[in-house]
């Protein structure tokens, strides 16, 4: 998934995927169920490894909630319960 989202107030797109919980082949295995933080890009689509490396730990916290917020909204306009 990828979404409008900030780091250090410079906006910017963010892809996240979403990981089940203890999925094999993960280099850490017990992790829960979440979304992880893939890549950053500019807001003309183009990869910003350098924002990236400027985020901070609570900017990727913050992403990977808006991921989450963002799914369970599909989630609920759809009429489903629950995520």
């Amino acid at each position: 998934m990828i979404f409008d989202t900030h780091i250090r107030g410079m906006k910017c797109l963010a892809e996240v995927r979403y990981h089940p919980a203890d999925p094999a082949g993960r280099d850490y295995p017990g992790e829960p169920e979440g979304y992880e933080l893939v890549a950053i890009y500019d807001r003309t689509g183009y990869p910003a490894d350098w924002l990236r490396r400027r985020a901070r730990q609570r900017d990727v916290e913050r992403i990977e909630r808006e991921a989450l917020e963002g799914a369970k909204e599909r989630i609920d306009l759809r009429g489903w319960e629950g995520v």
